[in-house]
Order: C-alpha cells, then sequence, then structure tokens
C-alpha cells in the first residue's frame, strides 16, 4: 500500500520531461525543492520499445525524499519513453518506486532504486529495471 499522506501529479511529457510550475510534495520537507529526478529504466533488462512495453498500459512513479513527510505520484508516465526528468523536487536521497500497469489495471512489473537528487542535471539517469 502507498504511503498515507500521497500527493497526486499529473504531467505531460514532451521529449521525456515533465515540468510542473509549482509541484505539490507536501508539507513536512527540511530540504531545498531544487532536485532533479532523471531517471532510465528497462522492462525485463530489454530497453523501452513497443514489443517490450505491449503488456504494460503506463507507469506509476513514487518517489519517497528522505527528507519529507509524504510521496509524491507521478502517473501516467509513458512506458516507451527511454528516459525520465523532472524538476522542484526536494534535494537529497530518495527511493523511487516505479510500477508497471497492464490494460486490467493489475501490476505486471515494479522496480525500485535509490537515488540523490541535486540542483544539476544528472550526466546520466539513474538506471532501474522492471521486473
Amino acid at each position: 500500500m502507498r504511503h498515507a499522506a500521497l500527493f497526486v501529479i499529473f504531467m505531460t511529457t514532451a521529449a521525456g520531461c515533465g515540468s510542473p510550475a509549482h509541484p505539490v510534495i507536501g508539507a513536512g520537507c527540511r530540504t531545498a525543492s531544487d532536485g532533479i529526478l532523471s531517471l532510465a529504466w528497462t522492462v525485463r533488462s530489454q530497453v523501452p520499445s513497443a514489443a517490450s512495453c505491449a503488456t504494460i498500459s503506463h507507469l506509476d512513479l513514487y518517489l519517497t525524499p528522505d527528507q519529507c513527510t509524504g510521496s509524491v505520484e507521478i502517473s501516467p508516465v509513458d512506458c516507451t519513453l527511454d528516459r525520465f526528468r523532472y524538476d522542484n523536487l526536494p534535494e537529497g536521497g530518495a527511493l523511487v518506486e516505479l510500477e508497471a500497469v497492464g490494460p486490467s489495471g493489475a501490476l505486471v512489473a515494479q522496480g525500485t532504486a535509490r537515488v540523490t537528487l541535486g540542483p544539476q542535471v544528472p550526466a546520466t539517469p539513474d538506471p532501474l529495471d522492471l521486473e
């Protein structure tokens, strides 16, 4: 189950980037909100494509920053993107959970990663494998 203090951010993607004017993180963050999430994933060790994402309708991304009392859900995320960037997040360590949701709404794959969010765009995205 997700954390009790869960806030939803709906986003649009443009070349794999989402950037709201004012993100919703929730009260209780003890850090600046200049953090940048840069993430790339594979689906069962395959690069995202129409074939590897055939059984996936969308991805749900859950971010739990170490310095905050709540979590963020970013949904839907297109499975076939080769990378994803999201700005204005709390700086510092965070847990990222990525869930692949099938057409029926069932969970078909998932993956987690520890990331460090900073104010600079990372040279390479943090990797995560959906299994």
